[in-house]
């Protein structure tokens, strides 16, 4: 299964109102290598997570793997490589 389908199930998840099945979505969407962590901070589809210390985890996580992948990203010369300033 794609990741990023599950990441954009779950706010729809969160707005009805099914919060675990929400944060189950998005720990698979992170599991498999899809983790916006910037789209979750401004998604005010997942602001009934954001008290749960599941979502706060989660959150972090994704910000951790995105910082990673951005490193990596630039480590690589990808911005070079595809026109970008530095």
């Amino acid at each position: 299964a794609d990741a990023e389908v599950f990441y954009h199930w779950a706010p729809a998840l969160a707005v009805a109102g099914d919060y675990d099945g929400a944060l189950g979505l998005l720990e698979r969407a992170i599991d498999g290598g899809f983790h916006p962590a910037s789209s979750m901070a401004r998604d005010g589809r997942f602001d009934a997570l954001r008290a749960a210390p599941d979502f706060n985890q989660i959150f972090r996580r994704a910000e951790e793997l995105q910082r990673q992948a951005l490193e990596t990203f630039r480590g690589a010369g990808g911005p070079r490589l595809l026109g970008l300033p530095g």
